[in-house]
């Protein structure tokens, strides 16, 4: 039914129905509300997720790369290390009288270069970042070892009391190769 009271249209309700509909409308513009503010916090949680996820890979990222610089500048400061301590021995055998080889500086000059091959060992050579720096590692070892066997056999020579001369013993190339080794600018064959 109809009722037209000045001016306004009413069908047939009473208020309280009109109140029991419009609390219906509200109720579902409440759900809706709800569903939205939900999704809301789950898209924001979503994008915290991913940016925490992101920013955690990216740190990640960030830590290896610097693991492998480390290696990296470990592996080149133990390659000029030992051309160092073989350039050392060099220069002894090249010296003549106090300032050279004598019984009382080789173990020192051993020492020296067995520290530089002791480290060169302890590297892992799977764990380096690429394989020129590999290639040169193992190169400076068999060098290294080279030098540090030439350094025993002028302690040998040295105490048998024989002149250092009748050992034919050089540090020319295991100090070339080194050096070679060590110039991280030119890429090695």
């Amino acid at each position: 039914m109809i009722v037209v009271m000045e001016g306004i249209v009413w069908f047939g309700a009473s208020i309280a129905d009109w109140i029991q509909a419009l609390s219906g409308l509200l109720a579902v513009a409440a759900a809706f509300v709800a569903v939205w503010a939900t999704f809301a916090i789950f898209k924001k949680q979503s994008e915290a997720d991913i940016a925490r996820e992101q920013a955690a890979s990216e740190a990640h990222e960030r830590r290896e790369q610097a693991i492998i610089e480390a290696r990296l500048q470990a592996a080149k400061v133990i390659i000029e290390n030992s051309t160092k301590a073989v350039s050392r021995a060099n220069t002894k055998l090249s010296r003549s009288g106090k300032s050279g080889f004598h019984l009382g500086n080789i173990p020192a000059t051993e020492d020296d270069i067995l520290d530089c091959h002791n480290i060169l060992q302890s590297l892992d050579v799977l764990a380096l970042p690429s394989a020129d720096i590999v290639t040169r590692v193992i190169r400076a070892r068999y060098w290294v070892l080279t030098a540090l066997r030439r350094t025993q056999l002028i302690r040998r020579v040295l105490e048998a009391g024989e002149d250092i001369g009748s050992a034919n013993v050089e540090f020319k190339t295991p100090l070339n190769e080194l050096t070679r080794l060590a110039d991280f600018s030119v890429p090695i064959d």
